[in-house]
């Protein structure tokens, strides 16, 4: 297949070059130029060999089409093959979810449901959009998304901007920390960073879900931070504090039956500050992968600390091989013994130090983990069909 990429141009242009494009059978993504597009929800999907699976990827940010276009979201869903020697290929496009997947952005699969929760917070985008949630039905043995999305109603007008919002359960979400309206000694307005935590019962059958504040609060105020659910564990990640910095905190809190957490405590920090990290769990331990540090730069840096299952503390963190690139916003998951990344934002820095530019890759790659937890080394393994940010990742069981 030929490759043509188009980095810059106008929309009329970008127009003209998919009309060249298809009279001389060549493909690009359906979403590179302008949102939504086809989708393949009808082709026959490639057999999954032995040791291989499905993956799902749900993206969120493409590539700006001109000088004028300042909005990277996109809805998107691509369809992947994980081949048994860690390759990943044969995409195909699925129907697209009726959201932009952005900064934060979670996937998973409930009994014959695809869900994901996205909540833009406005880094690329103006300003951040309450958190939302989506589904649709799935054939898991296929992998094709059977029917339509549905959207879940909610008045989430209570959830703070810039919150880290995490389906911690298919019928409950959680939103911890964020950025509040505030009033100044003259009445002027201003904002406030916040610790509350609020919950979210999701019913899915009616489509409706009610956010409500609960009692316990993360150990300290911030925002923009990064929450994953290991088990009956939800840890809250990073973020940043009061002056804009970024912080090296963990909060971890048990789940409750329901899928509330209970009170927050704070667990081992990281070795260093940290802005949306991609986190999962594998081989015991609690994965960092890549996201901004000092100066709000893109970081290739990997941290792994051992979990212990019993209360959810956090051991020491160990800095593992770095990724073969310094990238943020990608998507993780893991599958059969590899930690993947997939895609992700990179930035240009001019000469006197400054971001000049960021813009999403396209690349797949993959870390070994040995059952006892030891790492191998990064490694290439495929390419996204197109350059893409902010994705959602599901493994298909």
């Amino acid at each position: 297949m030929h490759r043509v990429t188009v980095t810059r141009g106008v929309v009329a242009a970008a127009s003209l070059v998919l009309s060249v494009l298809a009279a001389c059978s060549l493909t690009v993504s359906p979403g590179d130029y302008a949102q939504g597009g086809t989708s393949d929800a009808a082709a026959p999907r490639p057999p999954v060999p032995a040791g291989g699976a499905r993956v799902l990827l749900l993206a969120g940010q493409r590539k700006a089409v001109g000088t004028a276009d300042l909005d990277w979201s996109i809805e998107e869903t691509m369809a992947g093959i994980i081949e048994s020697d860690g390759t990943v290929g044969q995409f195909l496009y699925d129907r697209a979810p009726p959201i932009e997947t952005s900064d934060y952005s979670q996937a998973t699969i409930d009994n014959g449901r695809l869900l994901i929760t996205a909540f833009v917070r406005g880094r690329f985008r103006g300003q951040p959009t309450p958190p939302r949630l989506a589904f649709a039905p799935i054939d898991t043995g296929s992998g094709a998304i059977t029917r339509d999305w549905s959207m879940v109603e909610m008045d989430a007008s209570a959830v703070p901007s810039q919150s880290s919002v995490s389906l911690v359960r298919p019928t409950m979400l959680v939103a911890s920390g964020g950025v509040e309206p505030a009033t100044l000694e003259d009445g002027g307005p201003t904002t406030v960073l916040s610790a509350k935590v609020l919950a979210a019962s999701v019913d899915l059958d009616g489509r409706k879900a009610a956010w409500a504040p609960l009692e316990g609060a993360l150990s300290g105020a911030r925002s923009g931070a990064r929450s994953f659910v290991h088990k009956d564990f939800l840890y809250v990640i990073g973020g940043r504090v009061e002056g804009g910095a970024l912080s090296d905190v963990v909060d971890v809190t048990r789940l409750g039956a329901d899928g509330k957490p209970g009170a927050f405590t704070a667990a081992t920090k990281l070795p260093v500050a940290m802005g949306i990290p991609e986190v999962i769990s594998a081989a015991g331990k609690l994965f960092v992968v890549g996201g901004l540090t000092s100066g709000d730069r893109v970081t290739a840096k990997v941290f792994a600390a051992p979990i212990n299952e019993a209360d959810g503390t956090l051991g020491p963190w160990v800095e593992g091989p770095a990724m073969p690139a310094a990238l943020a916003l990608g998507a993780v998951a893991f599958h059969g013994n590899r930690l993947y990344y997939f895609g992700g934002i990179a930035q240009t820095l001019n000469d006197a130090g400054a971001v000049a530019d960021q813009n999403p890759t396209d690349g797949i790659y993959a870390l070994d983990v040995a059952a006892d937890g030891t790492l191998g080394t990064w490694r290439p393994v495929g390419k996204l069909p197109a350059p893409r940010g902010g994705l959602a990742a599901v493994v298909l069981p």
